[in-house]
């Protein structure tokens, strides 16, 4: 993260002590003494590391059926992971316009296709949890703080206020073994008519066979069953699902704060400093989920993909100590800690995976430059 100086550069050129009328202050060093030791105000500038946060993800792994859709009821849509079946309209009850794959059909001795079968599938996801913290990225914050007294006291009072913004990002990646389950239509042709070709798939026309959706049709997608692998001399042994579920959690943490400070000076080098405050923060995020089911049942992947934004403000309070180090009259080094409590933005879900966000007890670790004005 880049530090623009052009802005803290001119404003410390304004600020500089400057002269009374009818005195020379270049030619009197007291005269800037005595403006620093009574100076209130300071500039903070720190960069932070925000660590602490976490977040958890269950339910992955689940994937439904391949969404069937209606148009205005003029077109009933019906998808399989292997073709799909259009009803031109409600009222009719025959199609031109459908899709199978010729490796899931039925031949006569002529080679033409009597019948193809189309098939979907779906799993079921576990009841893991996986935790995931987040990539630690370096943040910033600009504050003003106000001192009571002189600087050359050895306990100062002061109020502090400032706005920080820091950055997140989680990401996971799970196979995920669950149970799956498919659905089948059976589908005849009256008078064949086309031709055979392995490995081909066929796409429905107006010019094409019919299919009579009423007679021809055996689909009832009320029922499923668990998917078996047949096993020579054996019993049928359950085939699992084999599901990669990757979730993306990026999101941005606002934090305005404003609370008393106490400084105690050890020498007149060293001081510390404690503080205590209120803060209000802005969280705002994206989740993303790809799903994709993997099985040598389908002959290709079938992935599912959403996601979701949000935002939300989130009340809270601090505790920070830091070390300072003065380099001269008006610029001090520092280190600090600084502890948060913030409410919970509470669950979410996206598709049908459920995430949870934890920032209470986040903190951060900062560096940063003290400048008195």
């Amino acid at each position: 993260m880049k530090l623009h100086l052009a802005p803290i550069t001119c404003l410390l050129s304004l600020v500089l002590p400057m002269a009374a009328t009818g005195q020379e202050p270049k030619s009197d060093p007291a005269f800037y003494q005595s403006a620093l030791i009574n100076s209130h105000s300071r500039l903070i500038v720190q960069a932070k590391a925000l660590f602490g946060i976490e977040a958890s993800f269950s339910n992955l792994g689940e994937i439904g059926y391949p969404t069937d859709e209606s148009d205005d009821g003029d077109l009933l849509e019906y998808y399989f992971n292997d073709g799909y079946i259009n009803l031109l309209d409600d009222s009719s009850t025959l199609t031109s316009d459908f899709q199978f794959e010729m490796d899931n059909a039925q031949v006569n001795l002529s080679g033409l296709v009597e019948s193809f079968t189309l098939s979907r599938y779906r799993s079921t996801a576990t009841d893991e949890i996986f935790n995931e913290s987040p990539d630690s990225k370096l943040g910033w914050e600009i504050a003003y703080q106000y001192e009571w007294g002189s600087r050359k006291s050895k306990l100062r009072w002061g109020i502090v206020t400032g706005v920080a913004l820091n950055d997140m990002d989680f990401n996971t990646t799970q196979t995920i073994n669950g149970e799956m389950y498919i659905q089948t239509a059976q589908i005849t042709f009256t008078n064949p008519s086309i031709s055979y070709v392995s490995g081909e798939t066929y796409y429905g026309s107006a010019d094409g066979p019919m299919i009579s959706l009423q007679d021809n049709l055996v689909m009832d997608l009320s029922q499923e069953s668990l998917v078996y692998q047949d096993v020579w001399q054996g019993d049928p042994v359950l085939i699992a699902s084999d599901v990669t579920s990757r979730v993306n959690m990026d999101g941005i943490l606002a934090n305005l704060r404003i609370g008393p400070t106490v400084n105690y000076a050890m020498n007149d080098r060293l001081h510390l400093q404690g503080g205590i405050g209120v803060s209000y923060t802005y969280f705002s995020y994206n989740v993303s989920v790809w799903e994709s089911l993997n099985n040598t049942l389908l002959n290709s992947s079938y992935t599912e993909y959403d996601d979701q934004t949000q935002g939300q403000w989130l009340p809270g309070y601090y505790i920070e100590s830091a070390l300072y180090y003065s380099i001269n009259e008006r610029t001090s080094l520092f280190s600090s800690l600084q502890i948060q409590g913030l409410d919970n933005p509470g669950t979410g879900s996206v598709e049908d995976v459920q995430y949870d966000v934890d920032l209470n007890g986040t903190y951060s670790i900062s560096v940063g430059l003290n400048m008195a004005f």
